[in-house]
């Protein structure tokens, strides 16, 4: 009896429902969190988390921006390096955490975890990128490096419902 209790409190529990976020002009879609704001722009888009409470200063956030390649084309590789050189030029050696591959959207990409201090925050960043068509797409999840763990996995799976249509 207190199984089938436990479980029908299991079924009850409503799950996160997702909205969907559509770029027309650049034909992908993204489905994040419905209590999660979304705000858009030419190139970017980013998604924030709800604040915690009324003195939450930071919200951990999603942010993917199209950079146009064209007047500097370079491959993955180049862009790899650039990126990894950028982090450490500001934030040091010792601020990477992982660089690996994976995919996104079916699209073979970069995974790139590191931290840094900004603003007098202690931040985590985990980054994505491919490049098609001249086009580098960069998706990044920030939050403050003590809430990192809270929102990876929504963070992730935000990134990782990118797809084109």
């Amino acid at each position: 009896m207190i199984n089938l209790f436990v479980s029908f409190l299991l079924l009850a529990t409503p799950q996160t429902k997702f909205l969907t976020y559509t770029n027309p002009m650049n034909k992908f879609n993204m489905r994040y969190p419905e209590r999660w704001q979304n705000q858009a722009g030419m190139n970017a888009v980013a998604f924030l988390s709800p604040k915690e409470n009324e003195q939450d200063a930071f919200q951990e956030n999603v942010n993917l921006m199209l950079q146009d390649l064209t007047q500097q084309p370079m491959n993955i590789d180049q862009y790899t390096e650039l990126t990894r050189q950028q982090v450490v030029q500001f934030a040091g050696n010792d601020a990477i955490v992982s660089l690996k591959d994976a995919t996104i959207g079916g699209q073979p990409c970069k995974e790139f975890v590191f931290k840094m201090a900004y603003d007098g925050r202690n931040l985590k960043l985990k980054q994505y990128w491919f490049i098609k068509e001249q086009t580098a797409y960069l998706f990044t999840y920030t939050a403050e490096t003590t809430q990192y763990a809270n929102y990876e996995n929504v963070a992730t799976n935000l990134m990782k419902s990118f797809s084109f249509y």
